[in-house]
Parts: C-alpha cells; structure tokens; sequence
C-alpha cells in the first residue's frame, strides 16, 4: 500500500516559502497578512485558475524583485509558493508540475507560461483540481498566520 502525501507538511512549506518575502523593512506583516488574505479569497471564490490570474496582475511587470513594490513581492513570492508546490515529489503521480522556473525572481517572466500550464491543470479531472485547491487554501492560511505571529510579535517586541 502507498503512503498518502502528507498534505499539511506540503501546504506548511509553501506557507514558509510564501513568508520569506517579509523582511520588516520593505514588506511588512500587514502587507503580508492583507494579500494573503485577497488571495486565499480568490481561490474559494474563484478557483485556482483566477487565483493565478489575480496573482500575476497584482505581481508588476518588474522582474528584479528588489525593485518591486511590497503588494508586487508579495504575490511573486505566493505564485511560486503555489506553482512549485505543485511540483513537489509526493505530488509527482499528478503530473501537474510547471516545466520552467517559478522561483519568486522568475514569476514575471514567466506569465504566459505559468497561465498556460495552470488553464491544463484545471482540465485534469475534478478530483486534482479540488485537491490542488484545498491544498492552496491552506497553504494560504498558514501564510496569513504566520505574518500575524510576526506583527503580534513585533509589536510586543518578540521574535516571529
């Protein structure tokens, strides 16, 4: 019998990947909680395909990340999260892994691709769009906790 992925442990990873855009400085925890929340929106109300969308519109045109607005940081570093948990071994049987790169530096030059692939992956079959579904919406929810642990610890002076 095969192991079952461990969903949860996948969904905690891209949570961190997601985070690693908030640095205090440029991108804050409320910024970060914000658009973490507007995208966990978009993909229960609209799918993964229109959160891709909403992603890639509110990501900029830049392609340096340090140059950048922080609402632009934030939705690079959250499509990547996204796209390359779907490219995670214990997800491989699903074949749903985008060919190119999809670190959060590439997402913007990677547009057309990236909505190519995610339109194909919604057409393969009902059971894989929910379960990629339900995993970027927790995915997306332990990433707007973790930047509230970070703005409750900043602002009582403790370490996130």
């Amino acid at each position: 019998m095969t192991k079952a992925p461990n969903l949860d442990a996948m969904a905690a990873w891209a949570a961190d990947e997601m985070c690693k855009a908030i640095d205090g400085k440029k991108v804050s925890p409320e910024e970060a909680d914000t658009a973490f929340t507007k995208a966990l929106a978009m993909v229960q109300e609209s799918g993964i395909y229109a959160a891709t969308i909403y992603l890639q519109y509110r990501s900029g045109e830049k392609r340096k990340l340090d140059e950048l607005k922080a609402e632009e940081q934030l939705a690079c570093h959250a499509l990547s999260a996204l796209v390359r948990l779907l490219g995670r071994k214990e997800l491989g049987g699903l074949g749903l892994a985008f060919g190119g790169p999809a670190e959060p530096g590439d997402v913007n030059g990677q547009k057309a691709e990236m909505r190519k692939h995610m339109a194909g992956a919604t057409d393969s079959g009902l059971e894989q769009v929910l379960l990629v579904k339900q995993l970027w919406e927790q995915a997306l929810t332990y990433a707007r906790y973790i930047a509230r642990g970070q703005k409750k610890g900043k602002a009582t002076g403790g370490g996130a």
